[in-house]
Parts: structure tokens; C-alpha cells; sequence
């Protein structure tokens, strides 16, 4: 599925497989191979669907950089004999061990690493189950991207005892 809205001010909203991508300029396309092409602020961006993994960037011109905003979200259930509180306090320590600063545990989740500001958020569904998001906003869309997929992946591989 592929979702593109040109919005005020040059904002551009190009979607596809589940990756979000927000760029201020004049003009984003969608090619017939599925990409999204994103033209802003000097910076052309592409986005390429690429099966199990996920979309990748397939190719960045650059006479400027151009900030980016990733968010992945998922299903998850909170584990049985845990709570949400349990989660985030796990999700607070992981980010601390991959080097991130300024960690705050409240409603959501967040901290810095570098320029990437990175956030989780657990919006409730009903019972034990949640949407689950991190969010990364920073400089480099390669980069952001990376470090948003490496923390949900961690997330992930999250077992309670």
C-alpha cells in the first residue's frame, strides 16, 4: 500500500509498507515499481519496498540534508503477570545500554543518541494489548531508519520471566 499527501507549507507524507517518511519540499512521486521518490529541500530520497525487511532507501542525492521522522508500530500483548509499567522500565534500560542519553520513562519512552531523538510510545487497544511505536526523528533518513528498526527489533526479542 502506498499513501502520499502533499500537505501545507511543502510538508510531504510519502507511506508504503508500513514505513513512515515526512520531508518539507515540492513534490513526491510514487514510480510504477512501488517506490516512493521524495524531492525536498535539495534532497531527493527513494524508498523501495524490499520484502521481509522492510522498505530501504535505494538512493539520496544531496546538496543539503533533509530531516526525517521514522515510525514503525506493532501489535503486542503486555506478558502475563506484567504490566505496561514493566515494559517501559525494560525498554528504558535497553535504550540506556545502546548508548542513549537523557532516557525518560513516563507515559512514553525516549532519549537521544547524537541527533536522533528516539521515542517509544504504547497506545492501548483493550485487555493486554497495546500498539507499540518507535518513533525516530533525526538528520539522516539512512541512519534514523536504521536506529528505529535496531530498537524495535530489541524490543522484540524481549522475554519476562
Amino acid at each position: 500500500m502506498r499513501y502520499i499527501q502533499r500537505g501545507t507549507r511543502g510538508l510531504i507524507t510519502a507511506a508504503t509498507a508500513g514505513l513512515l517518511l515526512l520531508a518539507g519540499g515540492p513534490s513526491v512521486q510514487a514510480s510504477t515499481n512501488g517506490s516512493i521518490i521524495a524531492h525536498a529541500a535539495g534532497r531527493t530520497v527513494t524508498l523501495a519496498e524490499s520484502g521481509a525487511s522492510g522498505p530501504s532507501i535505494v538512493s539520496q542525492q544531496s546538496s543539503r540534508p533533509m530531516a526525517a521522522l521514522w515510525i514503525i508500530t506493532r501489535k503486542m500483548n503486555v506478558p502475563e503477570g506484567g504490566t505496561i509499567g514493566d515494559v517501559k522500565s525494560a525498554i528504558a534500560q535497553e535504550l540506556k545500554r545502546n548508548g542513549f542519553t537523557d532516557v525518560i520513562h513516563q507515559d512514553e519512552v525516549a532519549g537521544n543518541r547524537g541527533d536522533i531523538r528516539l521515542s517509544v510510545t504504547h497506545l492501548y487497544i483493550g485487555g493486554r494489548s497495546f500498539y507499540q511505536q518507535v518513533i525516530a526523528s533525526g538528520d539522516n533518513a539512512d541512519v534514523t531508519r536504521k536506529v528505529a528498526q535496531d530498537i524495535m527489533r530489541k524490543i522484540q526479542a524481549f522475554r519476562f520471566l
